[in-house]
């Protein structure tokens, strides 16, 4: 995304790709592409300014950093939010006590300063690979084997979009003098499609049953690979091959210091036989491609049990 290249600052891209990027999921209580899009020019002063000193923004995120890519993305939206014209954070991460015991947290308490509504946010990012046939959110699967795209949107919106409700958290909020109007999904991330040429014509809707949740038709979409057919499309092109780790998923690379050395082709099928491997190719500082290289054979069988807590980013 053109907007989000402008940025010469790796961590101010991320914090742009934060607000900017698409939804990955809508439903009646999420965010929109065109909501994005009106923030994002809302914010844009900031992230000019930050952009030529980004120190504030990397001393905020140093206070709780962690590679963990989740904590990473709630790190980059609750800068946002505290320095946002538009909005109050009022909290985060507040923990919901019932009986000494924790029944959960809510991520964000945000009071837009327009409408004065407070909204109780919970965010995600999120990375599936898509598994054929591609027909229900249940065909995506984490790269790690350990969760599954339908339940982590039924977790989501059934259960942590609703803990605002809970009696032990309409209490605690009470404490402060808030009283939630409504909740708010913030969900972003890609999706990966099964071989590079076909990944860009997958439209049509997918929902999750009992959710009224559906994959966003503008979400980030790339490829995955197994090691034979990364092989036939990719090893001609004379690309340098970086492994993306964690935090470091968001954005855009082209122009920035890759974090990573490039990876010789046959260490790289090595790495790939081995485990899923995220990749990023570039070629004169530019990025040109990138997706998920996997072991031949992969998808793995996923059981429907599987906890949507364990999520690939978490």
């Amino acid at each position: 995304m053109k907007k989000i290249l402008a940025f010469r600052n790796l961590i101010v891209r991320d914090l742009a790709w934060a607000i900017l990027s698409p939804p990955l999921i809508v439903s009646p209580r999420s965010a929109s592409q065109a909501w994005c899009h009106r923030q994002f020019d809302a914010f844009l002063p900031n992230l000019i300014a930050l952009d030529r000193d980004p120190t504030p923004l990397k001393e905020a995120i140093a206070k709780v950093y962690t590679p963990r890519l989740g904590k990473y993305f709630e790190c980059l939206v609750g800068y946002w939010l505290n320095e946002s014209s538009h909005f109050d954070l009022l909290g985060q991460n507040l923990q919901i006590i019932e009986d000494k015991q924790t029944r959960g947290e809510l991520d964000f308490v945000v009071r837009d300063r327009r409408t004065k509504r407070i909204s109780h946010w919970e965010i995600a990012v999120k990375y599936y690979l898509g598994c054929p046939p591609i027909d229900s959110m249940a065909s995506f699967h984490g790269p790690g084997k350990r969760d599954r795209l339908d339940l982590k949107i039924q977790h989501i919106v059934n259960h942590q979009a609703k803990r605002s409700e809970h009696p032990a958290a309409i209490s605690m909020l009470g404490e402060y003098g808030w009283e939630i109007d409504e909740s708010f999904l913030f969900v972003k991330g890609q999706l990966f499609y099964p071989k590079a040429g076909e990944f860009r014509n997958k439209t049509e809707t997918i929902g999750s049953p009992g959710t009224k949740a559906e994959i966003a038709q503008s979400h980030y979409r790339t490829w995955w690979q197994t090691t034979d057919e990364f092989l036939a499309t990719w090893a001609k092109k004379g690309w340098h091959w970086h492994e993306l780790k964690k935090p470091n998923w968001l954005s855009d690379q082209s122009h920035i210091e890759p974090a990573t050395p490039p990876i010789p082709l046959g260490p790289l099928i090595d790495l790939g036989a081995e485990r899923p491997v995220y990749l990023v190719a570039m070629d004169s500082k530019e990025e040109m491609t990138r997706g998920f290289l996997v072991p031949n054979g992969w998808p793995p069988q996923v059981s429907p049990d599987d906890s949507p807590e364990s999520a690939n980013d978490t």
